[in-house]
């Protein structure tokens, strides 16, 4: 049989089908094992700890023989073996990992097998250029997950549970139209409206003229190549204040940030970039982030526009962080919605207006990292270097026909950006609403009213002890990982790990007796049956755990395995034993690999 001809003889329609039905009868099995609550059946049917043990034993070899055959080693180089159910459970992300490199193999292998892809040379059987870069980046991101967290440096220290309006951390206001004093004032808006600290520089923002060159001839001054050019480096207060004396000579500068919030409750600007017409600094604002209250000379000095690209983060996180406000923003993002640009991303921009492509792999890289490599140098500054180019040419395109309306229209868009104000996100535990409330997670997973209490729990839990421990609320645990506890209703450590699957951590199993305790309070003030919902019937006496098709004849499972069918294949299973299996156009699961 020639590759060409593969899946057209009899036989291997016959395999198809097969393959077909087998991996429909596990899933099918898998989605009716999960629907019983197995800690119950063991409590009222002890006699079905035996199959359970026996279900744990197969898998446990078979996950081994699956080590074995990929040749995976353990820290010590030593082949990688599973001891018991607790290493399994601890390890099966890992195993995942390793079941969808033998997939993606063997796809690859099937492809190149039918003619759909070309075999890799020998000589260059290796990972690409790309993949090796997109390896090690991923690589480097783990590991620096795993870095000291910088705040426990700080002077002063989060502070996670504090409450009420958030007071500016101005202890100078350098162009002042009104006085610092008279800045810091509690203001008491009518109706229900929290009361809060003003915006010091709202005053100066919306009342201060920009430089008249804004809107003067223009002429477009390129950039220094960035190949042959590199950052300056300011992580001290003399480098600093330098910085700031050659900053305050300048008509224009480019500002831009790197946030990072995923170990952190709140988060925190980790690097800040500057570019003049002739240098890029970077600025350690981990090492400086008390001392950066100086930038005030120039970020609030009218006559010197500061060119930013989507600043509506940047502008609560410098007051947020360093006490900092923008006098005389431009906003490029701004720029190119009132030009009408068919993109308006810093990297559509960098593309259009410079020919220079960004690295998308850095876009999430982590920037506590110290001391940066030289690729995340290059592509920070990147951020900054081109961009009074960029604001050049948006320039002198917004004024095309002698008109002021365009760019008028983008200034005025800046100043409202440069006039918000910070204040702290409130947890709404009535509501649910806001960044880590729970009313997303209830609509996302279409979460049942038997699960409301529970989603509510473990997210107030999830609340508390990321403000706690200064942890991401979604990197202590994801709003999938509270869907999945609050259906799975786990009793146990096991249990824990069974139904958080792949999405589990370190961080939740060493918590995991905290989140078993949070789910027994709900269920034991609410008073629920103590097996799931959807496991409603009387169990029969002859219940076991092997996997029978033994009730074929009920309308509801039946129902519930067409639907999944339906989900899986894009088609229909005939109710006679699954026998025939009909696929469609819109198969795109196994069905379109058999």
């Amino acid at each position: 049989m020639t590759s060409t001809s593969i899946g057209t003889d009899a036989a291997t329609a016959e395999l198809n089908k097969r393959a077909l039905l087998s991996v429909l009868k596990v899933t099918q099995d898998v989605a009716k094992l999960t629907s019983y609550d197995l800690d119950y059946l063991e409590t009222i049917r002890p006699e079905i700890k035996n199959d359970i043990q026996k279900l744990w034993d197969r898998l446990l070899d078979t996950s081994n023989a699956l080590l074995k055959s990929a040749d995976v080693k353990d820290s010590e180089g030593l082949p990688l073996k599973l001891a018991n159910a607790s290493d399994l459970t601890q390890k099966w992300s890992q195993i995942g990992e390793i079941n969808d490199q033998l997939f993606e193999k063997a796809d690859t292998n099937l492809d190149i097998f039918v003619g759909v892809r070309k075999p890799i040379p020998e000589a260059s059987s290796g990972p690409s250029n790309r993949a090796l870069k997109k390896k090690s980046y991923f690589s480097s991101l783990k590991s620096a997950l795993n870095i000291p967290k910088p705040q426990l440096l700080f002077k002063t220290k989060p502070d996670n549970f504090a409450t009420g309006p958030f007071k500016p951390l101005l202890t100078q206001k350098p162009n002042a139209l009104i006085s610092l004093e008279e800045s810091l004032k509690l203001e008491y808006p009518e109706g229900n409206i929290t009361p809060h600290y003003r915006q010091p520089y709202e005053a100066e923002i919306l009342t201060s003229k920009y430089p008249k060159a804004i809107v003067k001839s223009i002429k477009v001054i390129q950039p220094l190549p960035l190949t042959t050019t590199k950052p300056l480096w300011i992580n001290n207060v003399e480098q600093l204040n330098d910085m700031v004396s050659e900053l305050e000579e300048q008509t224009e500068i480019a500002v831009d940030l790197e946030h990072h919030d995923m170990r952190s409750y709140v988060g925190f600007v980790s690097l800040m970039q500057i570019s003049t017409r002739s240098k890029d600094y970077l600025i350690d604002t981990l090492k400086l982030r008390e001392e950066l209250e100086v930038l005030n000379k120039v970020f609030t000095n009218r006559k010197i526009v500061k060119v930013f690209h989507g600043a509506t983060s940047d502008i609560v996180w410098l007051q947020r962080d360093f006490g900092l406000y923008i006098v005389s923003l431009f906003d490029t993002f701004h720029a190119a919605s009132v030009l009408n640009l068919e993109g308006k991303s810093l990297s559509f921009l960098l593309d259009r207006y410079c020919s220079f492509k960004a690295a998308k792999e850095y876009q999430l890289a982590d920037w506590r990292t110290r001391p940066l490599t030289k690729a995340m140098e290059d592509y920070a500054r990147s951020d900054t270097h081109f961009l009074l180019n960029i604001y050049d040419q948006m320039r002198i395109e917004l004024l095309e026909g002698q008109s002021k309306e365009k760019i008028e229209s983008v200034l005025q868009s800046s100043r409202a950006i440069a006039a918000s104000r910070y204040e702290r996100e409130e947890y709404d535990e009535e509501s649910g609403k806001g960044r880590t409330g729970w009313k997303s997670i209830m609509t996302k997973f279409s979460v049942q009213p038997k699960d409301r209490d529970l989603v509510i729990a473990l997210n107030k839990w999830r609340d508390v002890t990321a403000r706690r421990l200064d942890e991401g609320v979604q990197y202590l645990m994801s709003n999938y990982a509270i869907f999945m506890l609050a259906r799975a209703r786990p009793r146990d450590a096991h249990g824990v790990a069974r139904a958080l699957g792949k999405h589990q951590s370190e961080i939740l199993m060493e918590n995991a007796d905290q989140i078993i305790q949070v789910i027994t309070d709900v269920l034991q003030n609410n008073k629920p049956l103590p097996n799931r919902a959807s496991f409603t019937r009387e169990v029969p006496e002859s219940t076991t755990l092997s996997l029978k098709n033994d009730d074929e004849d009920n309308k509801e499972v039946i129902a519930d395995r067409e639907r999944l069918a339906s989900e899986l294949f894009g088609g229909t299973i005939d109710r006679k034993n699954f026998k025939d299996v009909k696929e469609t156009k819109n198969s795109t699961f196994w069905g379109g690999v058999f």
